[in-house]
């Protein structure tokens, strides 16, 4: 699951797998091939890699005491092996490969490869591969940049560095003559020849390189991951582990019972048991793992980048992330892409096929992976782009938050004052939140967004116009007040426009209520307007509801209208009722032009009419009383003076 995530994370959905001839390595591509189909990854090849000695012969010990015809016959089988290995990966296209199974000396000779085979191939390396570093050094050419994930390890530090530096000091072949691992870990990572010459040769063929006399000096010390504290703490982890269960299985069953017969398999099973059912008692181990509840082991992985470095004499791993099994699907995986060294400097990019472009669209072959696909123009008319639309949207909404700004940084200038701020504060928020609202109309329908996108767009712009029709009322009434013993200032002393935008939107919000309980829009699929396509569209439900809904804000509309165009004639110091008569005229132009259009259309043409309308009106309302504004608050800064207004008065 880590794998695919990452794969996912990346976007890469074309990789090739090899995967060791066994147990081990088939029940891990069964499970990675599982969780790859869930995310719509394609495998490019799956390379089988066959141990080429047999079974007899699989210790490197039984094959320098056979026979030197059976020993060249077994080395030219691992070169044949390699060679088939370069042709498969040569073929692919994909950039990423995957490495699953068990990890052995003669898997070294796989990854022996040239650098016009795997220059630009990144390898995936699971944890039983990654902390095997001498892999590294003798495939430095493929290995390089690749990514390996290892068991998270807890914040304990179990061992004294400077008693385990006296003890490798002492750990030498010559010190221990019949410790053979021993023995082919110098000639491995010191290229010391050994006391056997048939085991020096095997070496020299297979790994192609040339072993010396050494000094005798050679330490583990000299070699750096032997003492990295990291692989030590996976140690101590296991360690501790196996502790934590020997000691619930002593204590349930009896130290004496249990010793009796310890190779006896019913002890192994039941150790196994209280394996899976172990509580460590160790906050610090608990960080990183537990069994679940059908006790498979669940832990954190930590993931590194392997970089080779002074001419592939030194290795680094570099953290860049991690994933948390037990986590919230979103915050699994953890990844610093920046920190990650690429062999091409920059993200490897992995598709069978690249993206179509614009006016394409992709052309399936029943022969190829899902992910492989040819890309065909658009049959005429039918090329979908509502890029631009989004585009509008989010050029007006950021229009009308710059003029929120204006507002709010000139709010005790005259003009600001003179048209009643706060409701122009209301205005302009409702009107950013209407740009935004069209992109509840784009995209692929689902039923949540065909119930609410009508609604709140329809609550949305009765603020707007009930803030217009506000606007209006006040503009009026305040041009009342100014004459002796007026009763419109009773009126004018309570919060009238206020009261109107309260009022007003809420007979919407009624409106709106009513449709959604009694015929919600609902998602539909059209089988019958195309043959051999289906639609996936929303269908409004009731159109009593839908056309209830516009035919109010029509009504807003045209009384804000009436009202703006008796005022039309009022001083110009209340000259707002001017622009508000226009952006009106804009709304209800555009609305009533669009019931017809709308009503001959369907499908997404139906969706564009009714995105224009809300563009169009939103954008007129925009235009007409807030431009003016801004102008004269930013251009001609003389005109906000208050004694500039009483001489127009005047």
């Amino acid at each position: 699951m880590a794998v695919t995530k990452l794969l996912h994370h990346f976007g890469w959905t074309w990789v090739g797998i090899l995967v060791t001839d066994d147990d081990a390595g088939e029940k891990e591509l069964q499970v990675l091939i599982k969780y790859m189909e869930e995310y719509g990854i394609c495998v490019a090849f799956t390379m089988k890699l066959k141990k080429p000695i047999p079974n007899k012969y699989n210790r490197i010990p039984d094959i320098i005491k056979n026979s030197g015809v059976t020993r060249n016959f077994q080395v030219a089988k691992i070169k044949s092996m390699n060679k088939k290995v370069q042709e498969t990966i040569s073929r692919s296209s994909t950039s990423i490969i995957i490495v699953c199974g068990t990890f052995s000396f003669f898997m070294i000779k796989m990854f022996q490869l040239p650098d016009h085979v795997v220059n630009m191939k990144t390898f995936l390396l699971p944890p039983h591969w990654f902390i095997n570093s001498e892999i590294l050094h003798y495939c430095f050419t493929a290995l390089n940049c690749s990514l390996g994930f290892q068991f998270a390890t807890s914040e304990v530090n179990p061992y004294n560095q400077e008693a385990m530096t006296q003890f490798f000091l002492n750990v030498h072949p010559f010190n221990y003559p019949d410790d053979k691992w021993l023995e082919e870990f110098w000639i491995l990572n010191f290229r010391c020849l050994s006391p056997n010459d048939d085991k020096n040769q095997l070496f020299e063929n297979l790994l192609n390189i040339k072993l010396r006399n050494c000094s005798g000096k050679e330490n583990f010390t000299n070699f750096n991951p032997i003492l990295n504290p990291e692989g030590c703490s996976i140690t101590y982890d296991a360690i501790i582990t196996l502790v934590y269960a020997l000691h619930a299985m002593f204590s349930a069953l009896g130290r004496e019972a249990v010793l009796k017969d310890p190779k006896n398999p019913k002890c192994r099973y039941k150790l196994n048991r209280y394996l899976k059912e172990l509580e460590y008692g160790d906050s610090e181990l608990e960080k990183t793992r537990y069994y679940d509840e059908r006790g498979a082991l669940k832990t954190i992985f930590n993931i590194y980048n392997w970089i080779s470095m002074y001419n592939n004499n030194f290795s680094i791993y570099k953290y860049v992330g991690s994933y948390t099994p037990w986590a919230q699907p979103d915050e699994k995986l953890f990844i610093e892409t920046t920190k990650i060294q690429w062999k091409s400097k920059k993200t490897p990019r992995s598709q069978c096929s690249e993206n179509c472009p614009r006016g394409s669209r992709k052309m399936k072959d029943s022969k190829k992976p899902i992910c492989c696909y040819d890309c065909v123009l658009c049959p005429e008319g039918e090329i979908s782009n509502m890029t631009a639309l989004s585009s509008i949207a989010v050029i007006f909404w950021t229009i009308s938050v710059l003029i929120f700004g204006i507002y709010v940084s000139h709010k005790n200038t005259p003009v600001v004052k003179a048209n009643n701020k706060n409701l122009s504060f209301i205005l302009l928020i409702s009107l950013s939140m209407c740009f935004l609202c069209v992109f509840l109309f784009i995209g692929r329908p689902v039923d949540r967004t065909c119930k609410l996108r009508q609604i709140v767009f329809g609550v949305i712009f009765s603020v707007c116009l009930s803030s217009v029709f506000a606007k209006t009322i006040m503009v009026y009434m305040a041009f009342k007040i100014s004459r002796p013993g007026s009763p419109w200032k009773k009126l004018i002393a309570i919060k009238v426009s206020n009261s109107i935008v309260v009022l007003a939107s809420t007979i919407e919000v009624i409106i709106s209520v009513v449709w959604l309980y009694f015929s919600p829009p609902y998602l539909e699929q059209d089988t019958q307007s195309y043959q051999r396509k289906v639609v996936i569209q929303c269908n409004e439900g009731s159109q009593v509801g839908f056309f209830a809904l516009l035919g109010y804000l029509f009504l807003l509309a045209s009384i804000s209208f009436i009202v703006a165009y008796l005022a039309r004639t009022l001083p110009d110091r209340f000259n707002e009722a001017k622009y508000i008569t226009f952006s009106m005229l804009v709304f209800c132009s555009v609305w009533i032009t669009m019931v017809p259009t709308y009503l001959s259309t369907k499908g997404k043409n139906m969706v564009a009419v009714e995105i224009f309308s809300i563009l169009a009106s939103s954008a007129g309302l925009l235009s007409f009383i807030f431009f003016p504004k801004c102008y004269i608050i930013l251009i001609k800064p003389q005109m906000k003076q208050k004694i500039y207004i009483h001489r127009a008065t005047n």
